[in-house]
């Protein structure tokens, strides 16, 4: 990854994911455009959310959502949320890098684990690749209230060190192409019908928790307004589907 600018890096990490996840196995939704695109403001600058779903595969449904500054382009934000198939057994795929100001301020990366064996001998290791890789240019930052019994205890939450934005970039780069390795090499049906329940109620509870993310929840109400906020994170990005 060459680029050095923090939108430079998260268009580059935008595509990479792009090209790894939304290939022939999946199929991209056509949403409304009320999930698809919306216009807001940060500081008084006008600014889109463009968002893209597919689904297939051992993905229930992989989101990719960015936020872009309307004057230049510049990406603001890079959001990717994958929710495995429970019969996959796969982790959640939790990628949240926030650069409003021009730097990295917050980078939010994890495998939050739906089965513990599966988590323990395929995600656990990906994660700590990440970390050990990170850990030079990354500030850590306070684990979230909201997340304590849903994310990982590897997930990797932080801002960049200034001028670490490059090498914290390569760090999620590599990430992303091992998780899309992780995700080829895994069946899509596991037959074990009490591990598969136990991940779909694990992944149930993630995205409750994530409905309780009252930061998040300001943030986008100031960006868009607290209806069109509220209808975006809690009955499409994290809805929690019925039983």
């Amino acid at each position: 990854m060459e680029t050095t600018s923090p939108s430079q890096i998260l268009s580059t990490l935008c595509e990479q994911a792009l090209g790894l996840f939304a290939g022939p196995t999946l199929r991209e939704e056509v949403l409304p455009d009320h999930y698809a695109k919306l216009q807001g403001a940060i500081r008084g600058h006008a600014v889109a959310l463009h968002t893209r779903r597919f689904v297939g595969g051992v993905w229930r449904s992989l989101t990719i959502a960015t936020i872009v500054r309307q004057a230049d382009g510049e990406l603001c934000s890079l959001t990717l949320v994958g929710l495995p198939t429970s019969s996959s057994l796969l982790p959640i795929l939790g990628v949240d890098l926030i650069a409003l100001q021009g730097t990295l301020s917050l980078v939010a990366v994890d495998l939050s684990p739906t089965d513990e064996q599966l988590f323990v001998e395929q995600a656990s290791p990906i994660l700590q690749t990440l970390l050990q890789q990170a850990q030079p240019v990354l500030v850590p930052r306070k684990r979230p209230a909201f997340c304590h019994d849903t994310f990982s205890p590897l997930a990797l939450i932080c801002a960049a060190r200034p001028g670490g934005e490059p090498r914290l970039g390569e760090s999620i780069a590599e990430f992303l192409t091992e998780v899309a390795a992780l995700c080829a090499r895994t069946p899509l049906v596991v037959s074990d019908d009490k591990r598969q329940q136990a991940a779909w109620q694990r992944q149930r509870a993630w995205l409750r928790s994530e409905q309780e993310n009252r930061k998040e929840a300001n943030a986008m109400s100031l960006m868009f307004g607290e209806q069109i906020a509220s209808r975006y994170l809690q009955e499409f990005l994290f809805e929690v589907p019925h039983e």
